[in-house]
């Protein structure tokens, strides 16, 4: 991959694509509990790995937040050796958000933290539709102590009305064209402060 695309500048760093869960495995009962020390030794290795290939470019993770609150011993082992987590799920669980508590781990082991910010409706009910203006503005103001918000999944769920592709239908332009005058309303009252 370094090869392939090492010199490209869009290039910002490398994304471990294993979605775990903020509980680890401790949900496969048939994972004896030490198995999370097996990410650990993975990130340990792999972070050495990256840094001799591309000593300026991150290690990332995202795993989703639920019930990371109750293992924050083992994420902090693991977070040793990531630079950057960026949970996802927040908003499967208003009640459990955990956003003081990953802060409290990446503070330790200086690992940024950014969210994954699920533009889709939740519950699934019949696929990926995407939330209303309201709820996405509302999800975005919970992490305003949170480092970045990037928005998963942008064609299908957000989508301009110029866009030469119309993917996902009429709540996805409403989606983007609020969300826009949203933005552009916080960007013209932070330029005035």
């Amino acid at each position: 991959l370094w090869e392939m695309y090492g010199h490209h500048p869009s290039l910002y760093g490398w994304y471990i694509s294993e979605e775990m869960f903020g509980s680890l495995y401790y949900e496969y009962p048939h994972l004896p509990p030490e198995s999370y020390k097996d990410i650990v030794k993975f990130f340990e290795e792999y972070k050495d790995f990256v840094k001799d290939l591309t000593p300026t470019k991150p290690v990332a993770l995202a795993p989703n937040n639920i019930r990371f609150h109750e293992f924050l011993k083992e994420w902090e082992e693991i977070l040793k050796n990531v630079d950057i987590v960026i949970p996802f799920g927040f908003a499967r669980d208003s009640e459990n958000l955990n956003i003081d508590k990953i802060t409290e781990v990446c503070q330790k082991t200086e690992t940024h933290f950014w969210v994954d910010m699920e533009m889709f409706a939740w519950p699934i009910d019949n696929g990926l539709v995407p939330k209303t203006p309201e709820d996405l503005i509302k999800e975005i103001r919970m992490y305003d102590d949170v480092e970045q918000i990037y928005g998963y999944q942008y064609i299908g769920i957000m989508n301009s009305p110029s866009f030469r592709y119309q993917l996902g239908g009429e709540k996805t332009r409403i989606l983007y064209n609020e969300y826009h005058k949203y933005y552009s309303h916080i960007k013209s009252k932070n330029s005035l402060d």
